[in-house]
């Protein structure tokens, strides 16, 4: 070997044994011993929160969950005992004693945290999501869990994370955000309550339907809303918050994460069902029809646009139209007969009354629970 080439293998190895001893970029297995472990309890939550962080900015542009600090804890035994994870707050340390978690690199910066007195008796105020909290000073979003879910739990949880977190993003870019519910005066008259049962029927119907006949089931859609309007005006409730609840449901379902209730293919699934503790008055019904249901008619809304190549649905709701605006918008005008119309819609998609029969129970229970 020629001195020079001896000469040029040994600066080489002194160049890399230099750069070792002064700390050069490690390897991946170097960088994991670095770390703290995961916590088995925390890893399943962990694990689907970072496939839905990745999948986010696709379902809906302009949400990256990485940029709002998050803080996720538990209320089963107190913040005083159970570790705090804290996603991208940029000043973990402000929160208490910090180890930085083996996490998924999806999710960005991931510590664990035994809170300090003052994180400890904010987190105590939290029993589920806050948007808002100030915690180091920093403006965070706080999730507080009934317990660290179980790997079968934890795509739903993970989902419901998600959905609370896009509110924050909703404070943030929607206009004209619009929280208004009401359920003292909502209609819950027995012809409302089944309007907006059969509703869910022919929005459903709408989007099972062949290519060629969900413009027309749209129409029979729209149709029904207006005369549901032209009666009482509090409806406009449920366009409302089907724009606000249903677009944060619809994304749960764009998230499609494995073992989860909510995917893509089963947008509408719930208005098919009523809650679970519905029919035995474990919930009451103004909670359903003057909130709960929102969701669901909402997300599937938000589809059928999408399926009737409404142009720039995400946008336009950001800018404050509602996903029936937007269908009736796309529809354009139309001249009907509402009453004989909505007689004939009741006659095909509820031909045994079970709906209308229904509606009279859920009407006098209204009254029961009040």
């Amino acid at each position: 070997m020629g001195i020079v080439v001896q000469r040029l293998l040994l600066l080489l190895l002194v160049v890399a044994t230099v750069a070792f001893s002064c700390g050069a970029e490690p390897t991946d297995e170097d960088e994991l011993a670095a770390l703290a472990p995961t916590d088995p309890a925390l890893q399943p939550l962990l694990a689907e929160l970072a496939a839905a962080f990745e999948r986010a900015p696709e379902a809906w542009p302009g949400f990256v969950p990485a940029r709002h600090p998050i803080v996720l804890t538990t209320t089963t035994t107190g913040p005083s005992t159970t570790p705090v994870v804290a996603l991208n707050h940029p000043d973990p340390d402000s929160l208490g004693d910090i180890e930085t978690l083996r996490a998924d690199s999806r999710l960005g910066a991931s510590h664990r945290v035994q809170p300090n007195d003052q994180t400890r008796s904010i987190l105590a105020t939290v029993n589920f999501a806050r948007f808002h909290v100030e915690l180091g000073d920093v403006d965070s979003f706080v999730f507080a869990l009934d317990d660290w879910p179980t790997t079968d739990d934890a795509p739903d949880v993970a989902i419901t994370v998600m959905h609370e977190l896009f509110h924050r993003h909703q404070d943030a870019t929607f206009d004209d955000m619009n929280y208004r519910q009401d359920f003292e005066n909502y209609d819950f008259s027995a012809t409302n309550l089944a309007a907006a049962m059969l509703e869910d029927r022919i929005i459903q119907h709408a989007l099972t339907v062949e290519a060629d006949q969900r413009r027309s089931a749209a129409a029979d859609v729209t149709a029904l809303r207006s005369w549901r309007l032209s009666r009482d005006l509090r409806v406009v409730l449920d366009e409302d918050q089907e724009r606000i609840e249903g677009s944060a449901r619809w994304l749960e379902h764009r998230l499609d994460l494995d073992g989860a209730r909510h995917r893509a293919d089963n947008v509408a699934w719930l208005l098919a069902v009523r809650p679970a503790g519905f029919d035995d008055g474990q919930i009451p019904i103004a909670d359903h029809f003057a909130f709960g249901r929102w969701y669901s008619s909402g997300a599937a809304l938000i589809e059928l646009a999408i399926e009737l190549d409404v142009p720039d649905v995400l946008r336009r709701i950001e800018e404050g139209a509602t996903p029936m605006e937007l269908i009736e918008d796309h529809l354009g005008e139309q001249s009907l007969e509402l009453e004989p119309l909505v007689a004939q819609l009741f006659d095909l998609h509820d031909p045994d009354r079970g709906i209308r029969d229904r509606a009279d129970e859920w009407a006098r229970r209204v009254l029961e629970e009040s």
